[in-house]
């Protein structure tokens, strides 16, 4: 049980890294989305990253992202409504469901940028008079 513990922790540990990672802010989704392997792979290399996996770490990030205030997903120019889970929740109910499914319409690289993608990242900037900057992507 220790053992799990400490996995769950480093695991957490990285998502953190990502959510930090500065590289990320201001693109779109997909940076997000491509940094979980490369960034697990680097840091953790014995934990294996599969689309089902990836898939769970990036709406981690996301959350992490959103609770922390650095990060809002919209859709033409509107926020999407409800917390945070209920944002999230609706973003995974139109997520592909498998590898299989994304590669169809040409990847994950394209999914985010589709109609089906059901919102894109707002990134918040807090400027030094204390106002906040948003970057839509």
């Amino acid at each position: 049980m220790i053992q799990t513990d400490v996995n769950a922790f480093l695991v957490d540990e990285v998502c953190r890294v990502i959510a930090d990672d500065s590289h990320s802010e201001g693109m779109a989704l997909d940076s997000v989305w491509y940094a979980v392997p490369y960034v697990f792979n680097r840091r953790l290399p014995d934990v294996q990253i599969d689309f089902e996996r990836q898939t769970e770490l990036f709406f981690k990030i996301i959350h992490i992202l959103m609770s922390d205030g650095r990060l809002r997903l919209a859709k033409k120019g509107e926020f999407l409504q409800g917390t945070i889970e209920q944002q999230i929740t609706l973003f995974r109910s139109r997520f592909p469901s498998s590898e299989e499914s994304q590669a169809e319409i040409g990847g994950m690289l394209v999914w985010f940028f589709v109609e089906d993608c059901p919102a894109g990242a707002v990134w918040i900037r807090q400027l030094d008079d204390g106002s906040e900057c948003l970057d839509w992507t």
